[in-house]
């Protein structure tokens, strides 16, 4: 079976291209890229498929020279032919002539039209033409003859719309132009054109036209590698790095957003259109301007002198999903930045580039003897690069005044915090905002925690959380976006987007993966335990959410708690250096958690504190937080010759490069303005923006006979439950300076939607959150027989999520199932809306009671956004990112379980499954209710067949077949039926949240490239293999609607 090394993170959508049916070999794959497409020309002639020849089926067509007059192209398609070698090998062969006296065709003082012709190989006049992803490396292998007044020329355009743009990977100008007095040199440039006029518009400016010696007197006479690789810029991604190569050594690079500026955007907005470069080759040798002005001129032969072109193969590549772009990264690296940090550490001492690396609580500011908390003896000694989990623009200036008082070199403490869901404003906890499957909404949430936080003086989040999460017991699933990787990894790259949107302004802050890495899948669910997994498991399910934090420009790394496989995360050198320094490329810095360091003696990998420092910082932990220890030991392991300085000059380079960025040298007080903090904290913008977010993440689960909406008329109502009338549980567990005086209750909600009708609102606790007191039951009781509908607000105390809040058990706490047990014997209806920080084991609840509102932990708004649910004024969209267990004994329960040779639903009496409960969750990964119904029909595809160059195309029309408004989330599962390893039984690849009105229809277009399809095969590959695969749409993972396509070779 033949299988294709191809990039997992999606760059683009694909046109249709035919596979090529040689692969080069690896050893020949350039470090960091991964083989795409490409022509290696073993067939007998020319493939009309990928190619066409100018000439065919005309001979001539219009150009202009550099005087801008007409000329004449003239190719004869017979001049380009496949040809073996004496060795057996073939090439492609493009051959020209040239009348012994012929004059340049090129030079602008040249008028002559004779003597000339060429043959010219084009991807634009083929039977099928060529797309290859914007970024992406192409190369060609060529022999390239050179003489006086030859043109020969490979080049890259783009000609839809009114900007051209030339990439040229290589073209001998000779001295034809006067600039190139070097026979064996080779120019290598950008130009942008107007295609109406073919005038030229900007070119590069005076200077940057590149000649480079390819160290060959007769460069026709030898092959080389001449190449073009294009990346995005890290900064504008309308914009690009241009890097040219000779024999993989690089010749020079374009930045076009700092050399070309609005004349590059233009090209490149018009080409991402549609996510590629059009008509991507031209490849002719000669003939290009000035030819025979007739075929038939009849030189006699001696007059004639013939050229060679020889082109061995043709490659693209795109990026290792493993290795970031070079320069992808949202650290300005500046000649000024570079000359800076160099500079201050020359004048640093030891010890201040070791409290560079040093981050210290700020719980207490100590004045006395040294501590492991933050002192002032620390801070005038500059022994504190951080400060973490103090805030507030009057409480960071002090504090920053005094470090650049008393210290003597004087550099500014970066201030850190957990702002994970809001900082004043509270947002609904990740989790709950995962629910809401609304990328934009998230990311928003993600921009108004920056803008607050960065406001009350913080430069750093320490966000997002980024781990998969499958096991309920585990407490911090409550700060994650749920069990599934494609999703997460979406919600990761919106997240640092939203934290880091404004990046070295003041009103952003730096975002922070965490953490790093297979935190989410400790044993039983018990936070820090060890997490044994398979290198496979790890690359596909864990790492990706990661590469997404890197890909939208993350800046900072927190390593976990846990050991993976035996090696403490803290201590982990293939995953701190190999991995995410070597393969990706992070060139920001890492923090451990919080005295991770100091716990490597506890996980029994180091002696001694000493013996931890000199582990974890010879890892590749950066910055030690909170423990001390960088400071207490690392100057005694540097003289000892255990830890290089040079590896701390690389440290502390990447902090002070990111202080630089921030731009504290210039203003160390830039983010600490007390009246702007003022004037920004809790807008109404920002609480609106609250409000909508915990509309969008609340999930019906049931709604048996549309008990709700409740009607706003309805006589009387018992809001009964410890969390009816509590502000302070409703913010959930990382609430950052929320208060619980700005919250609004369910009961207050409740009194607000309906308090000016005759509704009569009763109140009664019933209970606690946990303990076994039933005291308050027969109040509540007494109080839900006398109304006409009962709700029960119970579940989780903020606290009993979050970090070290791991349960043993998933039902409800104490006595509250209880309390709902007896309200439901009252006969009258019941809606139980929870409040909890993972999935619970309800399924008593789920039989017995009238409707289910899951709520999380929604924030500020939670009372207002749970009213305007229950009453009908927002029709419920959330869907759920997490599957919730029957029983404990389900757990891990998921939806993207791995097939089993003899699966649970098999007619057989000894399969994979539970004699005592069914194998599937009580409510599945994408469940949720409306308020309104949907319909969807049977997914359709253009083609039953693909290649693995075209994007699958699949639709699926919806219907809301209800009398309300909705909003629906349409979900795209794949299964890949037949793998070289065990896949999963569907895997989710697309979703889209789309709003119908009721009796509309819409149809959803899906865009899947092949390059999704692939996972990690025997050998540890990243493999697209071909065959048959199931394309799945539906409401939710478990109700789902199937075709087959095939992929194909």
């Amino acid at each position: 079976m033949l299988k294709i090394k191809i990039l997992i993170i999606i760059f683009c959508c694909i046109g249709v291209v035919k596979a090529q049916t040689a692969i080069p070999p690896s050893s020949e794959t350039p470090p960091g890229w991964i083989y795409y497409d490409g022509d290696e020309f073993n067939g007998d002639v020319i493939d009309s498929r990928y190619w066409g020849i100018y000439g065919s089926p005309k001979v001539g067509r219009p150009t202009y020279n550099q005087e801008n007059k007409a000329m004449l192209q003239t190719y004869r398609p017979e001049q380009v032919f496949i040809e073996t070698l004496p060795t057996g090998e073939k090439i492609c062969r493009i051959r020209s002539f040239k009348s012994k006296d012929a004059p340049s065709p090129v030079h602008p003082s040249v008028k002559s039209k004779t003597g000339w012709w060429s043959g010219a190989l084009s991807s634009r006049d083929s039977d099928t033409e060529k797309y290859y992803p914007l970024f992406c490396r192409i190369e060609i292998k060529a022999k390239v003859p050179y003489l006086y007044g030859l043109w020969n020329a490979l080049w890259l355009r783009h000609y839809k719309g009114a900007g051209v743009a030339e990439i040229d990977i290589l073209e001998f100008f000779t001295k034809a132009f006067g600039e190139n007095p070097y026979p064996a040199k080779a120019n290598q440039t950008l130009h942008l054109f107007n295609s109406e006029t073919q005038k030229l518009g900007i070119n590069l400016p005076k200077g940057q036209i590149r000649y480079t010696e390819i160290g060959d007197d007769k460069p026709g006479d030898n092959f080389h590698v001449y190449a073009v690789q294009i990346d995005p810029d890290p900064v504008d991604n309308n914009h690009a790095i241009i890097t040219f190569l000779i024999d993989n050594k690089v010749n020079y690079q374009i930045h076009t957003r700092t050399q070309l500026g609005d004349a590059y955007t233009d090209f490149i907005t018009k080409a991402r259109k549609e996510n590629r470069l059009d008509r991507v080759w031209d490849i002719a040798i000669t003939g290009q301007v000035g030819a025979f002005d007739k075929l038939d001129v009849g030189y006699p032969a001696e007059e004639l002198q013939q050229f060679d072109f020889d082109i061995d193969w043709i490659r693209v590549y795109v990026r290792d999903p493993h290795t970031r772009i070079v320069g992808d990264s949202k650290l300005p690296h500046t000649p000024e930045a570079d000359s800076f940090v160099k500079d201050l550490l020359s004048r640093m001492t030891v010890e201040e580039k070791i409290g560079q690396l040093s981050q210290y609580v700020g719980r207490t500011l100590l004045t006395g003897p040294e501590s492991e908390y933050l002192s002032d003896s620390l801070i005038a000694r500059g022994l504190v690069g951080s400060v973490l989990n103090i805030s507030g623009a009057k409480t960071l200036r002090d504090l920053q005044e005094k470090n650049m008082r008393h210290s003597r070199i004087k550099i500014p403490i970066l201030f850190g915090m957990d702002v994970i869901h809001g900082y004043k404003t509270i947002f609904p906890t990740p989790l709950a905002e995962s629910c809401s499957w609304d990328l934009a909404a998230i990311e928003r949430a993600a921009k108004i925690a920056a803008i607050e936080s960065s406001a009350a003086g913080l430069h750093w989040t320490f966000a997002p959380m980024v781990d998969i999460a499958r096991d309920a017991r585990w407490g911090r699933v409550v700060e994650g976006a749920g069990e599934d990787t494609y999703l997460g990894s979406e919600i990761a790259k919106a997240r640092v987007n939203g934290f880091q949107w404004n990046l070295w302004e003041n009103n952003s802050v730096l975002a922070c993966a965490k953490h790093w890495v297979a935190y989410g899948l400790p044993q039983a669910g018990r936070d820090y335990a060890p997490v044994d997994m398979s290198e496979r498991t790890l690359f596909d399910t864990y790492l990706p959410p990661f590469k997404a934090c890197i890909d939208a420009g993350v800046l900072t790394f927190m390593s976990a708690f846990n050991d993976i496989n035996g090696i403490p995360a803290s201590a982990h050198p293939f995953l701190l250096k190999d991995l995410l320094r070597g393969q990706w490329n992070f060139n920001g810095f890492v923090v451990s958690d919080w005295e991770a360091v100091k716990q490597l003696v506890a996980q029994g990998v180091a002696e001694d504190d000493k013996d931890a420092t000199r582990l974890a910082f010879n890892s590749g932990i950066d910055m030690d937080m909170t423990d001390g220890l960088y400071n207490k030991y690392m100057k005694e392991l540097i003289e000892a010759g255990k830890i290089s300085m040079e590896d701390v000059d690389n440290s502390v380079s990447r902090i002070l490069h990111i202080k630089y960025a921030l731009g504290l040298f210039v203003d160390p007080y830039k983010f600490c303005n007390e009246e702007y903090e003022s004037q920004t904290i809790m807008k109404k913008e920002f609480l609106d923006a609250a409000l909508d977010m915990a509309h969008k993440s609340a999930v019906l689960l049931k709604n048996d006979n549309h008990t709700l909406p409740l009607a706003k008329n309805v006589r009387s109502i018992a809001v009964v439950g410890p969390l009816a009338d509590n502000q302070t549980e409703l913010l959930g567990s990382w609430r950052a300076r929320g208060e619980d005086r700005h919250v609004t209750t369910v009961l207050q909600g409740i009194k607000n939607k309906i308090g000016g009708n005759k509704t009569k609102v009763g109140y009664a606790r019933g209970c606690d959150f946990d303990g076994e007191d039933k005291s308050g039951f027969k109040e509540a009781v007494k109080l839900a027989s006398k109304s006409d509908m009962v709700i029960a607000v119970v579940g989780e105390k903020a606290l009993m999520s979050g970090e070290s809040r791991s349960r043993a058990q998933l039902d409800l706490p104490g006595v509250q199932e209880e309390l709902i047990k007896e309200l439901v014997a009252t006969g009258k209806p019941v809606v139980v809306v929870l409040m909890n920080g993972r999935p619970l084991s309800i399924e008593w609840v789920d039989k017995n009671v009238s409707a289910i509102l899951e709520t999380w932990f929604l924030g500020t708004s939670a009372g207002t956004a749970i009213a305007d649910i229950l009453f009908g004024d927002y029709n419920p969209s959330g869907r759920l990112t997490i599957s919730f267990p029957r029983v404990e004994g389900q757990v891990p329960v998921y939806y993207n379980y791995k097939k089993s040779g003899r699966p649970g639903d098999m007619p057989h009496s000894s399969t994979t499954r539970h004699i005592d409960v069914p194998n599937a969750p009580l409510y599945p990964f994408g469940y949720g209710l409306s308020y309104t119904t949907f319909s969807y029909s049977v997914p359709q595809s253009t083609q039953k067949e693909y290649t693995r160059q075209e994007t699958i195309s699949v639709s699926v029309t919806v219907t809301n077949t209800g009398d309300r408004d909705g909003e629906e989330t349409v979900q795209l599962y794949v299964n890949d039926k037949v793998a070289s390893v065990v896949r999963p039984v569907k895997e989710l690849k697309a979703f889209k949240k789309i709003f119908l009105k009721a009796g509309e229809s819409k149809t959803v277009q899906f865009d899947i490239s092949p390059l999704a399809l692939g996972f990690y095969d025997a050998a540890m590959n990243y493999v697209v293999e071909p065959g048959e695969f199931e394309i799945m749409t539906g409401c939710n993972s478990n109700d789902l609607q199937t075709i087959s396509v095939k992929l194909i070779n």
